[in-house]
């Protein structure tokens, strides 16, 4: 491997070496961008769980109420169901009760659609569950559009409370709701006192948006370093490669030619520079050598010629 990446130009190094640099990142960024995919997945549930528990919390008050004997349970019911009817955050989520019916439930108390309340739900509109979890950990396993409340029931099987995702339209500014569909996370906790489960949901297609956002950012960010790293490759080649390469033609001119001509020395700055005027040099140096050698026997033929008494025969003799 050493003697490979020896052999190689100094250019294709450099081009090698960009590779490596950009293969890398590429890697790095994709496993980036799938935790951000997964952190902002846990923040929505870190979020919707703190909100149904926040919920839960007033059925626990109102479930005290009655051990004290305070309030009956039927009272306590009624008046717990119409203070979570009234619980509302962001921009129009809230809060739902549905019970433990099998094989499926009925729907204790929804504070938009008041109709509900009292049926079975088990209209094909609600089979639209895509996954669900028990817990707060784990991974989710997938569902092929089951009943939603019953896919809630089920989640909160082992732990007592659970996640599940579905999708459902949007309501309108005015009225109404989207023909499309949305994906949608609801977590949901069971108060086994009176055999309720109390949940909420939020859409969260909001995170795919989020998640190319920050891919975006990220490869403009990736493509300004490859830029620059193609920028600086450019200029070692401009200011190492090619004069080297230059340099070496020069050295194989010399070989085939003695006498071509030599370049300016002072063309070339910088270590190149340097050593370029010193092979300049160097070549200078023996080719006076060489001539002042060439003189020498010449003329220690001319002063044998004349020891010998054969004096150098001229042309117009």
């Amino acid at each position: 491997m050493l003697t490979f990446l020896q052999r190689l130009r100094i250019a294709t190094k450099l081009w090698l070496l960009i590779v490596i640099f950009t293969v890398f990142g590429v890697a790095d960024n994709l496993s980036e961008m799938t935790l951000v995919s997964q952190r902002l997945h846990v923040e929505k549930e870190t979020q919707l769980r703190h909100l149904v528990e926040t919920a839960h919390s007033v059925l626990q008050s109102y479930q005290q109420a009655v051990q004290e004997g305070r309030l009956g349970e039927e009272q306590a019911r009624r008046q717990a169901a119409e203070e979570i009817r009234l619980l509302h955050y962001g921009a129009r989520e809230y809060f739902w009760i549905h019970d433990l019916s099998q094989p499926v439930p009925k729907m204790v108390m929804h504070p938009t659609v008041p109709t509900l309340e009292g049926q079975t739900l088990s209209a094909l509109r609600f089979e639209r569950a895509t996954s669900w979890r028990g817990g707060t950990e784990g991974d989710y396993q997938a569902l092929d559009n089951l009943n939603l409340f019953v896919a809630m029931n089920q989640a909160i099987g082992p732990t007592g409370d659970g996640f599940v995702t579905y999708d459902w339209p949007k309501p309108l500014a005015q009225s109404g709701v989207t023909e499309k569909l949305y994906p949608k996370l609801s977590y949901v906790k069971r108060f086994d006192a009176w055999g309720w489960v109390i949940g909420s949901g939020i859409y969260i297609d909001d995170l795919e948006v989020e998640y190319w956002r920050d891919a975006r950012s990220r490869l403009f960010k990736a493509g300004a370093w490859l830029l620059l790293l193609g920028l600086l490759a450019w200029f070692v080649m401009r200011t190492v490669a090619q004069p080297l390469r230059a340099f070496q033609t020069l050295i194989d001119s010399l070989r085939a030619n003695p006498d071509h001509p030599l370049p300016v020395p002072e063309s070339q700055p910088g270590e190149l520079g340097q050593l370029l005027r010193s092979f300049v040099k160097l070549i200078d140096d023996l080719r006076r050598s060489r001539n002042e050698l060439t003189l020498s026997i010449e003329k220690m033929r001319q002063m044998a010629r004349q020891s010998s008494g054969h004096p150098e025969q001229r042309p117009d003799d």
